[in-house]
């Protein structure tokens, strides 16, 4: 899946209790990416995605209880918004290349979470 400029994926809300959203897996984005103000149950993905500017998470709500909410698995990011209402699960940045990350002023919204970052 390739993107010219800009790519805002899929509607707002995603439902997939327990299993998968793979929203950007191999996507190739030459701009950014918008997944904010998204409601997501279950597993949110980018794996080996390409985004040549940020992937916005500003606002998005990341539910999956236990489990991954977010897999970025070796993907390739310019930037990171990571700026979400909240997260619930664990983010997975393993094999990920960041160049850039915005966290959130209130560490607060990711109280939830878990952070992978191996490799």
């Amino acid at each position: 899946m390739s993107y010219g400029r800009r790519a805002q994926p899929g509607g707002r809300d995603v439902e997939k209790a327990g299993g998968r959203a793979p929203i950007l897996d191999g996507a190739d984005v030459k701009d950014t990416a918008f997944l904010s103000d998204l409601n997501a149950i279950g597993e949110v993905s980018a794996l080996g995605a390409t985004i040549g500017g940020v992937l916005n998470l500003k606002g998005a709500r990341l539910t999956n209880e236990g489990r991954a909410a977010l897999v970025l698995r070796s993907a390739r990011l310019n930037g990171f918004r990571l700026t979400p209402a909240a997260v619930n699960g664990t983010i997975a940045l393993d094999a990920a290349q960041i160049t850039v990350m915005t966290t959130p002023n209130d560490m607060g919204v990711l109280a939830g979470s878990k952070l992978s970052a191996s490799g």
